[in-house]
């Protein structure tokens, strides 16, 4: 009975020797101290500085200025190739929006729908084709594959035509001009100004490229015809945002 006893308190004296053993762990300053800064985020996106687009009411053949002399077909405004690419270490989403100004001496006007009408002449919902001397202009952006170093001019800062043309023509061919485009609306502030509501562009991946073009509609035969003071300028403001990479499956 006493030697239990004895087996009992020895147990119980280990342990309290244990517990007094292990307090001074606890309390002799091992601690960590941890510090939060605020560490910026370099979002780095070749943007190019100008671009050119040309009216056409007959959407006759243009070409483009590659090497090869791509043709775009069928467009009644046509965009020379352009892109953004992205060289940052993330994914990023883009949009833009759009503020179009009429060229000085121009007559022309920016139509906030299509000018080819709509709907079945005698419904309640046809609208006639326009006949003043106007063209229906929005944003198109369309992500495609990487480039490699060589595809990038850098005395101009911008993809290299030839590099950027075939893939342009590929575009116009296959491109649902019912997604990712920005519609014209009429400012209330200036006649002649157009401001065009906030495009979705989607991701560009680290390393991709976003095409974008100016793309949409004119009359052909207005009631003054069309003349070589005819334009309109517009600036694409572009916004990017981190984003999430999609996860392997």
């Amino acid at each position: 009975m006493n030697t239990m006893k004895k087996r009992i308190l020895s147990s119980v004296l280990a342990v309290a020797a244990a517990a007094s053993m292990a307090v001074p762990a606890f309390a002799a300053g091992n601690e960590t101290e941890i510090t939060g800064t605020y560490e910026e985020v370099e979002i780095k996106v070749l943007v190019p500085a100008t671009a050119t687009a040309k009216i056409n009411p007959y959407a006759l053949d243009i070409e483009l200025e590659d090497t090869s002399k791509t043709k775009i077909s069928g467009q009644q405004i046509v965009t020379d190739p352009a892109a953004i690419v992205n060289q940052s270490s993330m994914n990023l989403g883009v949009s833009a929006s759009v503020l179009g100004t009429i060229k000085t001496g121009s007559d022309m006007k920016f139509a906030t729908a299509s000018t080819k009408g709509s709907g079945t002449e005698g419904s309640d919902d046809y609208v006639a084709p326009a006949t003043t001397k106007s063209a229906f202009i929005y944003l198109q952006m369309k992500t495609a594959d990487g480039l490699a170093n060589s595809d990038i001019d850098t005395t101009k800062n911008e993809v290299k035509v030839d590099s950027l043309a075939p893939k342009v023509a590929a575009w116009n061919d296959a491109f649902d001009a019912e997604k990712d485009i920005v519609v014209g609306t009429k400012s209330a502030s200036k006649e002649n100004m157009v401001t065009l509501k906030p495009a979705t562009g989607g991701t560009v991946v680290d390393g991709g490229i976003a095409m974008f073009r100016l793309s949409g509609d004119c009359v052909t035969a207005p009631k003054t015809d069309w003349v070589e003071t005819d334009g309109f300028t517009v600036n694409v403001a572009f916004t990017f945002a981190p984003v999430a990479a999609t996860p392997a499956p």
